[in-house]
């Protein structure tokens, strides 16, 4: 995991967290689904799952579980731009705009040439003219 319920309320406030769910499973499932979307963006460049969570990986996952946690929000909300501004940080990532600082020597930095090609080839012409 990129976070848990210990770094929300460190980031956000017990009175915070409190209010938004009533049930750790309900933090639990924010968490998942800001996991699960923080992959997405991540899969093409590193090995998944990244162990060994750098801190900047830890503040995107809080925001976006944070948002998680909300039912509905207002466009112009903190959390909401909050969670635009860490999904274009997710953007810069996948594109390689920016980087996590992950070590390839920790085997966690996909190299292209570890990366599945396909190539196709055609075959002879079957009717000719």
């Amino acid at each position: 995991m990129y976070c848990n319920k210990q770094d929300l309320i460190t980031a956000f406030g017990q009175l915070e967290i409190e209010r938004l769910a009533e049930q750790d499973s309900e933090i639990e499932k924010a968490i998942a689904d800001a996991e699960a979307e923080i992959n997405l963006y991540l899969a093409n460049r590193y090995v998944l799952p990244i162990s060994d969570v750098p801190p900047a990986l830890n503040r995107i996952a809080c925001d976006v579980a944070h948002y998680y946690l909300y039912i509905t929000v207002d466009k112009e909300s903190t959390v909401y731009l909050r969670y635009q501004q860490r999904i274009k940080q997710l953007n810069d990532i996948a594109t390689g705009k920016i980087s996590l600082l992950l070590s390839e020597k920790d085997g966690q930095v996909n190299r292209p040439e570890e990366q599945q090609v396909v190539f196709i080839e055609t075959g002879k012409k079957v009717f000719g003219r």
